[in-house]
């Protein structure tokens, strides 16, 4: 519903869209030149459809309020106690998110 933009898009289809746009521009992506600021982001839906740029600039207001993630919070699994998984699940998972984590570090996604 959002790329074109979609005569059937209702408004509410156009926020959920907003709100994907706004995170993928704060993410780290090479086909987007990188990650982008808050401040920043209002110069690149410069391009965007008038619909789009009009739900993101609806949205983008509420998203600058929200605390973002702690990314260094999340590549310590030190800081995620076991909460009930038992010790084997615990571990995969631990192991797993280490293999990505160097995954990540390698293609200079942190």
């Amino acid at each position: 519903m959002w790329n074109g933009p979609s005569p059937q898009a209702t408004q509410e289809d156009l926020l959920v869209g907003a709100v994907d746009t706004i995170c993928s521009q704060l993410e780290n992506r090479r086909y987007q030149n990188g990650s982008h600021s808050y401040e920043e982001i209002p110069d690149v839906m410069k391009k965007s459809h008038q619909k789009q740029k009009e739900a993101v600039m609806i949205i983008f207001p509420e998203m600058q309020k929200l605390e973002q993630p702690k990314l260094e919070r999340l590549i310590n699994l030190l800081e995620f106690p076991n909460i009930g998984l038992s010790d084997e699940a615990y571990e995969e998972i631990f192991l797993r998110t280490q293999e990505v984590t160097i995954l990540f570090k390698a293609f200079g996604q942190l």
